[in-house]
């Protein structure tokens, strides 16, 4: 059984030590009581085990989830709380940037590659240290270079990034498994489902006790959830 006990014991202790895969398939699991993850790890195994020998590049890592395993954004219903959710992520084989970018770095790592997560502003990016460091935008399934993520940015949001090399910094675990909960975590306040928020803003928690904004948050959807099971409960006589 998947505990909260469970996360907190996996993102505790040096960053370097955090599995940022099987903590998505923890958070899956608190989200989606009684699914085995077992099942999300064979998966992954698979994956890996029928490239081995096969993948020694990142556009080769690319070519193999991206074209023979379909794994790509999901356009039609980006807000779906499945696209964020590894283990539907590797049934449906669709999902959002940070959720695929999990499949790149559980297989790639496997394989021998050097695959990070980049953090960049409004969509998450794979890196994959070679002779030189190659950009993959998963969600896309393509190799895009700064000034192409500079300008999705632009077009996205409308206005222009000044340039700064700490965009394309590798992420580390924490802030990794921070953003995965932080995209969940509004899909669920945004179609009222405030318990499966709740259960985001306790893992927040976890990875960053000393959080003060998440506090504050857990406080509101507490105060929330008090009046709206108040109001819906039946009168006393």
């Amino acid at each position: 059984m998947i505990t909260s006990k469970t996360f907190l014991q996996a993102v505790q202790g040096p960053d370097e030590n955090i599995d940022v895969v099987h903590c998505a398939l923890l958070i899956a699991a608190q989200l989606q009581p009684g699914i085995d993850i077992s099942q999300s790890t064979k998966a992954l195994d698979d994956l890996v085990a029928n490239a081995r020998g096969e993948i020694v590049s990142g556009h080769e890592l690319l070519e193999y989830l991206y074209d023979q395993h379909r794994f790509r954004g999901n356009s039609d219903d980006y807000y779906s709380a499945d696209n964020s959710l590894l283990n539907r992520v590797l049934e449906t084989r669709q999902g959002i940037p940070i959720s695929l970018a999990l499949v790149y770095i559980a297989v790639g790592r496997e394989l021998g590659l050097k695959v990070s997560g980049i953090s960049f502003p409004g969509h998450f990016l794979v890196a994959i240290e070679e002779q030189d460091t190659l950009l993959i935008d998963v969600f896309a399934g393509k190799t895009v270079s700064r000034e192409e993520c500079y300008a999705m940015i632009e077009k996205m949001y409308r206005r222009k990034l000044a340039p700064d090399n700490s965009y394309f910094a590798a992420a580390d675990n924490r802030r990794i498994v921070l953003r995965l909960l932080e995209n969940l975590k509004a899909i669920y306040l945004k179609s009222g489902q405030g318990v499966e928020a709740l259960t985001c803003l306790d893992c927040q928690l976890m990875v960053t006790p000393e959080n003060a904004g998440f506090l504050e948050q857990q406080q509101g959807v507490l105060a929330h959830l008090q009046k709206r099971d108040g109001d819906s409960a039946p009168p006393v006589h």
